[in-house]
């Protein structure tokens, strides 16, 4: 649980230490495996999440996680557009 929130530590932190010294190459680096950390700790949420919902047969919370779904879904979405793939 808390390897994604220490890369996401250490990827802000060495972000902003390039910054600081003005490097972009490596700052759209760390910036990267931020987002990319951050969404493997939501999916990986989720997915556990909906894996408890759907073994206590709480269907109603199981509705509720979509939204969180297509919250991921428009993050990847929107990086996709930002960094120019298709």
């Amino acid at each position: 649980i808390m390897i994604p929130f220490i890369f996401c530590s250490v990827a802000l932190l060495l972000k902003d230490l390039f910054i600081v010294i003005n490097k972009v190459k490596y700052i759209k680096i760390f910036d990267n495996i931020y987002i990319i950390s951050f969404l493997v700790f939501w999916f990986g949420f989720l997915l556990y999440f909906d894996y408890l919902c759907i073994k206590d047969k709480n269907y109603q919370l199981l509705l509720f996680s979509l939204i969180f779904w297509l919250i991921g879904i428009s993050i990847v979405k929107k990086g996709k557009k930002k960094y120019g793939e298709s």
